[in-house]
C-alpha cells in the first residue's frame, strides 16, 4: 500500500507552506498579525484591570493596609511600600477610566 505524500512532509515544511499561504493567498503580513496581537493584548489588559478592581473600595483598602502596617511594628519602610502599592492601584483605576473615554 502506497503512503500519501502528505505523510512525508516535515513540520518545518508544513509551517513554510502555511506561512506562504497566509502571505501569498490571503495577503496577511507580519504587521497585520502584530496589530491583531497588540489589540488583543490591550483588550485583555483592560479586562484584567477591571476584574482586579471590581467591587473594591480603594479608600477602605488603603485604611486596612495602613492599619495593618502600623500594627505590625511601626515599620515605616514597609508601610510606605504598602501606601505606594495602594496608590498605584488607584492610579491604575483612574487610567482605566480615562482609557475607556
Amino acid at each position: 500500500m502506497e503512503k500519501n505524500n502528505s505523510e512525508h512532509i516535515t513540520q518545518s515544511e508544513k509551517w513554510k507552506f502555511f506561512k506562504n499561504y497566509l502571505h501569498n493567498e490571503l495577503e496577511i503580513t507580519k504587521a497585520d498579525i502584530r496589530g491583531w496581537i497588540e489589540d488583543a493584548v490591550k483588550h485583555q489588559a483592560v479586562e484584567m484591570i477591571q476584574r482586579s478592581f471590581e467591587g473594591a473600595d480603594i479608600d477602605d483598602l488603603a485604611r486596612v493596609a495602613i492599619s495593618k502596617e502600623v500594627r505590625k511594628s511601626i515599620n515605616f519602610y514597609q508601610a510606605e511600600k504598602e501606601i505606594i502599592s495602594v496608590a498605584g492601584k488607584e492610579m491604575a483605576k483612574e487610567l482605566l477610566a480615562e482609557y475607556k473615554k
